[in-house]
């Protein structure tokens, strides 16, 4: 995905843009499964493909939308600029009620009942199922990812190398791997986390320390996600897609 409106996807036969209604630019995307995926982008920007076909949806909130979670077939959060935060269930787009107007820049979340949302200086918030709330991160340097393996286990990445880690009683901050800012963070569970950023720099965290890796490209690295197989993508600046074994 990239701006202009692309989206790839990938098949036996390798990566291809997929056929995409007319869209501006696009920077996040999720799905529950092959038959409810969502894609978001500038002046609210959604796209949603059905397993069949990609789609768009109006949007109450003409604003550029940054990250979006999709939790199940009936619940689907997006965050953008002005702490914006939109709810959607299948084509249905609300907004909800945030308690911030920082830009909201990355949301994840371990169950219907407890997703987060980071953004600039700091910003963290939190859904309990019933509404948002802050959080207090103990920074002010702004937080550009957000993953976690579940309520107790949850990192926040951002500028400066940030890492930030909540252990389901309060944030606190690790020991910066970097000084380069980190845009994202993934990994498959506690002892297999992934953070990548500006620059290629890609650092992996066995559970105990945040080791360097080498991603084999200097462009800045803007997702992180993993496939079946063991590989783990990476996909960032001037269209970069690279793979690599955990």
């Amino acid at each position: 995905m990239q701006l202009g409106g692309l989206i790839l996807q990938h098949d036996a036969s390798g990566w291809k843009p997929a056929p995409v209604p007319p869209a501006n630019d696009l920077y996040g995307i999720s799905g529950s499964g092959p038959a409810n995926v969502y894609a978001v982008g500038d002046t609210g920007t959604i796209l949603r493909n059905d397993g069949v076909r990609w789609t768009s949806i109006a949007s109450p909130r003409p604003v550029l939308l940054r990250s979006v979670w999709t939790i199940n077939r009936d619940l689907t959060f997006i965050v953008g600029a002005e702490g914006t935060i939109l709810r959607v269930t299948g084509e249905n787009v609300t907004t909800v009620a945030s308690p911030t107007n920082r830009f909201l820049r990355s949301v994840w979340g371990s169950a219907p009942n407890d997703v987060y949302a980071v953004g600039d200086t700091g910003t963290i918030i939190h859904f309990d199922g019933s509404r948002w709330s802050s959080m207090t991160s103990g920074t002010a340097f702004l937080l550009r990812a957000v993953w976690g393996t579940g309520p107790n286990d949850v990192f926040a990445v951002g500028e400066g190398g940030t890492v930030l880690h909540y252990d389901g009683v309060s944030w606190y901050a690790m020991p910066n791997p970097t000084t380069k800012a980190l845009r994202a963070v993934w990994g498959t569970g506690p002892t297999d986390i992934y953070a990548a950023g500006e620059d290629g720099v890609l650092f992996r965290f066995n559970g105990g320390t945040w080791t360097a890796l080498d991603s084999r490209t200097t462009q800045i690295i803007l997702g992180l996600s993993g496939a079946m197989d063991g590989r783990v993508f990476a996909v960032g600046g001037t269209s970069t897609v690279v793979a690599g074994d955990r």
